[in-house]
């Protein structure tokens, strides 16, 4: 099965379509290039930047985090890495944007974490295993701002492949991705603004 399965927007032929063979495990990691258009994603960009009322993270024992956070969805509580985001109300741009990412992936998302990366930020290896995501669903992630790049290693050990997302790229992890694999985000010198939708029982 495919690790990776990269598309081009819908209106474009699938000339940058590549695929990464591993383990038919599962797991499959979706890209789709310019999901949404560059002017579109742009100016998303600077929206989540003037309006989004971005925190820190603090982590047990007291340590901020770097890296400034939000999250969207209300009543829903999300632990990781030893803190934990409360969603706030959706504004209507990320309504739409969760309305669109959910036609895509043929799921509910109920959550989105957004976080902002700044000169030399990253996220290290980790899997979205939480307790309260529903079991294999689908995470999708729209990257906005600078190209960073996404990696993806299996956790049983193997070669980690890297693949850059870039300003209005989303990406999808379905199946067992979360249980089977690693991912992270590399540091870079430039801004980049994630949201990931996710999906909790209530």
């Amino acid at each position: 099965m495919d690790a990776f399965v990269i598309r081009s927007p819908p209106d474009c032929a699938e000339r940058n379509r590549t695929e990464t063979p591993v383990d038919s495990d599962g797991s499959r990691v979706v890209i789709y290039r310019r999901w949404m258009p560059p002017e579109e994603a742009s100016a998303l960009f600077a929206r989540s930047r003037r309006e989004v009322a971005w925190e820190r993270d603090t982590y047990t024992g007291g340590r901020r985090s770097s890296r400034q956070v939000q999250a969207w969805g209300p009543g829903i509580a999300y632990s990781y890495s030893g803190a934990k985001r409360v969603g706030t109300e959706w504004p209507e741009w990320g309504e739409d944007v969760r309305a669109r990412v959910e036609v895509l992936s043929e799921h509910a998302m109920n959550y989105c974490l957004l976080n902002r990366y700044g000169t030399g930020e990253q996220i290290s290896w980790h899997s979205d295993s939480e307790r309260g995501l529903v079991e294999d669903a689908p995470i999708a992630c729209l990257s906005l701002g600078a190209t960073r790049e996404l990696g993806l290693k299996p956790k049983r050990g193997g070669r980690a492949v890297y693949v850059p997302v870039r300003n209005g790229d989303l990406y999808v992890m379905y199946g067992e991705t979360q249980r089977r694999w690693l991912h992270c985000i590399k540091h870079g010198q430039e801004e980049r603004i994630s949201l990931t939708f996710r999906c909790f029982s209530i």
